[in-house]
Parts: C-alpha cells; sequence; structure tokens
C-alpha cells in the first residue's frame, strides 16, 4: 500500500528535477537552484502527506472491506515510512542530477546499515507488533532525508561562495514548462502500468495454465535482476545528467541523438548475447535452478530479455523528449500504444492466449515507433542504423546454430560443466562474428564508455 501510495504521488517530479537542474547548474545561480530543489520537494511530499491522511481516516471502511483483521489501527511508523520514502527518492533524484553519485552511494550505504542495526534490535524483542516493523523502515527514512537536507544545503552553500556573479535574465525556470514536463511524464507512467509484469501476469493467469502462470513469476525475478545490470539501465543515473547538460551547452540535438544511439548499440550487444546463451544452455540452468519443473518453459525468459531492447530505446526516448522540451510526444506515444495494446491483447486472448506473453514488446514497439515518426514530424532526425542491429542480429542467431552444431560432438557427464563449456562456445563465436561482421567500430566504444567515465 505505501509503495502504491509513492508511486501514484509521484507527480512526474524525478523528470523534471534530471530535466532542469542540470540547466540551473549550467546557467542559473545557487539561489534558483536551491528555491527549485525544496520547492518541488516539498511539493512531493504534500501528495503521499494526503493519500496517507485520507488512508488514515477511511481506514475502518478499507480495513472492514479487505479484513486486515492484524492491523486495527494505521500505526504512525507507516505514515512516517511513505511521506520520508517519497522524500528519500526525491533526494535521491536531485543527488543523481547533480551529478553526486559517489555522495549518494555513500549515504545510501548508511540508510541501509541503520536499517540493518534496527533489524538486528528489534529481532531480540519478544513481541515485534506492526508498529515496530514500521519504525525499521520508518526511522532508517526519515534518518536519511535529514541528512540529505543538511548535505544539500552545504553543497548549494559551497556553490554560492564559489560562483562568479551571474545576471540574473529571465525568470527561471518557467513553471508552464516545468509543469508540462511533470503532467506528461506523470500521465506516460499511468498508461505506462499495463503493460508491467504483475498486470500481464494477471492477464495469463486467467488464459493459461497454472504452470505458465508460475513460470512466468519466476522468469520476471530473473529477467528484473538481470536488467538492473544491463548497461542502459545500470549507468543510466551517471549519463543521464552529463547528456542533458551537453545538449543543453551545446544546443546540438544530432549529437544528443548520437549519444543515445550508441549507448542503445552497447545495451543491445549485450542482450543478444545474453539470449544467445539462453537458447544454448537455458533449459539445462532453469532444471538446475527449479529442480526441473520450469525447463521446457525458458523460451519465456528469452521474450523477457528481449523486451529491453525496445523497452530500453522508450526509456533514452523519454530522456530526449525531455531534454528538447517535447515531452508531450511521450504523453501522446503513451496513449496510443496503450489503446493498440489494449486491442492486441483482446485478439490475443481469443486467437492465441499464448500471444500475450508478447504484451510489453508490443507496447514498448508502438511507443518507439510513435515517437520516431513524431520527430520527424517536427524535423528532427533520429536515425536508427538499421545495418548494425542486423549484423548483431546475424552474429546471434550464428552462434545459436553453430554451438548447437557443435555440442552435438562434444558431451560432458556433469551438467554444470556442459553448460560452462556451451556457454565460453558461444559467447566466443558470438564475440567473432560481431568482429567479422565490424557490427561496433572503436570509436563508438569509446564514445559509450566515455559517458561513464567523465561526469562533469
Amino acid at each position: 500500500v505505501g509503495s502504491l501510495i509513492v508511486m501514484i504521488s509521484s507527480l512526474g517530479l524525478d523528470r523534471v528535477l534530471s530535466r532542469y537542474i542540470p540547466e540551473a547548474r549550467l546557467s542559473r545561480s545557487a539561489d534558483e537552484l536551491a528555491s527549485f530543489i525544496w520547492l518541488t520537494a516539498f511539493v512531493k511530499s504534500l501528495l503521499p502527506a494526503i493519500l496517507v491522511s485520507m488512508l488514515w481516516l477511511s481506514w475502518g471502511v478499507v480495513n472492514k472491506s479487505f479484513n486486515f483483521a492484524e492491523i486495527s489501527v494505521i500505526p504512525s511508523a507507516f505514515i512516517i515510512f511513505v511521506i520520508f520514502d517519497a522524500l528519500f527518492q526525491h533526494f535521491s533524484a536531485v543527488m543523481q542530477s547533480l551529478v553526486l553519485q559517489k555522495e549518494l552511494t555513500k549515504l545510501m550505504a548508511i540508510q541501509w546499515g541503520g536499517r540493518l542495526l534496527l533489524i538486528l534490535f528489534y529481532s531480540t524483542q519478544s513481541d515485534l507488533g506492526w508498529e515496530n516493523v514500521f519504525l525499521i523502515f520508518a526511522i532508517p527514512e526519515l534518518i536519511a532525508v535529514l541528512v540529505f537536507v543538511i548535505f544539500i544545503y552545504c553543497y548549494i552553500r559551497k556553490l554560492r561562495i564559489e560562483e562568479q556573479s551571474r545576471s540574473a535574465g529571465s525568470k527561471w525556470p518557467q513553471w508552464s514548462r516545468v509543469f508540462d514536463t511533470a503532467r506528461n511524464n506523470y500521465i506516460y507512467c499511468l498508461l505506462a502500468i499495463p503493460p508491467q509484469g504483475a498486470f500481464v501476469k494477471t492477464i495469463i493467469a486467467t488464459a493459461l495454465p497454472a504452470d505458465y502462470v508460475a513460470a512466468y513469476g519466476f522468469f520476471s525475478n530473473v529477467a528484473e535482476k538481470i536488467r538492473q545490470y544491463l548497461p542502459l539501465y545500470f549507468f543510466y543515473g551517471l549519463f543521464e545528467p552529463v547528456l542533458i547538460a551537453k545538449f543543453l551547452k551545446e544546443a546540438d540535438a544530432n549529437a544528443l541523438f548520437q549519444k543515445c544511439h550508441q549507448i542503445f548499440k552497447t545495451n543491445l550487444i549485450i542482450i543478444f548475447g545474453g539470449i544467445t546463451l539462453i537458447a544454448i544452455s537455458g533449459q539445462e540452468v532453469t532444471a538446475l535452478l527449479t529442480g526441473g519443473k520450469y525447463q521446457h518453459l525458458y523460451w519465456i525468459l528469452m521474450i523477457l530479455i528481449a523486451q529491453y531492447i525496445v523497452d530500453g530505446h522508450v526509456i533514452l526516448f523519454q530522456m530526449i523528449l525531455n531534454t528538447i522540451e517535447k515531452s508531450k510526444i511521450l504523453m501522446r506515444a503513451g496513449m496510443f500504444g496503450t489503446s493498440l495494446l489494449f486491442i492486441s491483447m483482446l485478439f490475443m486472448y481469443n486467437i492465441q492466449p499464448y500471444y500475450l506473453f508478447l504484451c510489453p514488446i508490443v507496447f514498448s514497439a508502438i511507443v518507439n515507433l510513435y515517437i520516431l515518426f513524431s520527430l520527424r514530424k517536427q524535423q528532427y532526425i533520429y536515425a536508427i542504423n538499421l545495418n548494425s542491429i542486423l549484423r548483431i542480429s546475424i552474429s546471434s542467431v550464428a552462434a545459436i546454430l553453430l554451438t548447437h552444431t557443435l555440442i552435438q560432438f562434444i558431451q560432458f557427464e556433469l551438467l554444470i560443466l556442459n553448460i560452462a563449456t556451451t556457454s565460453v562456445i558461444a559467447m566466443t563465436i558470438y564475440a567473432v562474428g560481431l568482429f567479422l561482421l565490424k557490427s561496433v567500430n572503436k570509436m563508438e566504444w569509446e564514445s559509450a564508455l566515455s559517458l561513464i567515465k567523465n561526469k562533469s
């Protein structure tokens, strides 16, 4: 419930922060930056406070409807947790936008350390109780937010001392633009809920056997862990403020598009490598992890991983549209994508329910195409290098086919040894294919890596 309240009350402010804080650092005074951060923090905390207060007032009705027998009254610690969790996310986004990733990591380590100490302390108590359970989450969030506030205050104070006198210029920010960016991103995030795992799992549960639903839940968790370490997602907080600041400084949309496409291409190479490994060893690894439960359904994981190809590109498009202040296209793309998604789901459900696994890919593909053509209508030329994508795909397919042929002659008694051998062969063939087909050049690799190394 708390996570749902925080999600609903996000208001698209995380995208607003990532767009306008780099602009403030480049061209505005420290006082203007401070005003923007504190005002958005107030707005961020306001809606969760209202929603959790409404829940507290109506808890009797809610409790009677859903029968939460163990919680007769909402603990005060829960209210504190919801409000300060929203603020924690807000200030984390502020730190990332200020390119203070190292400091953010240290503060998060302190937060997790505090939570661990509380868990150890309350584990010795005989009667824990719901109030204490929520205190384990609320106290670290509260302390972390206070540390964030102190750190950001000191950081801005340091900026005031170091900055050169800047002309006031026009009033900043233009709140109409800030509101438009927040609104469009917020609406898009709400529209993007149906293609998410929980919703798709619910639909699948009404149309497919129980083992498919269970397998989808298992592979969704695996895919989510893999997603966190894909370059585009893992380093997103590092390269987003750098790219936005570079665009604001140079006003070169083509350079921004080129950098984004290079990041997408790097991500694509990793994803196709993962798909290759799953195609070769996925069945055996799944059997090893699940005791033979879902090994015949390992192809679901391939679909979930392939989803990150189109989904990752949508994330880059979202950053581009926010940077050039064309986020209305994103909102319209979400509306168009959701409408066609429900229509396609209706067809899938009645014609072939197994196609429902493709729902997230369908949504992201539609959104990508809509944004691509909308940008071209507004004279922005975003060129997708289909030739290089085809070469990467051929390298992956060739690795799968050749490895399947070779493993007929290479068999070991130990299953783990078989998995390791086939994986090494597949990755070697895939790498050789990338090299021979010249799927990526040296300049693209260096450019992509420079975004991670260069934080200022």
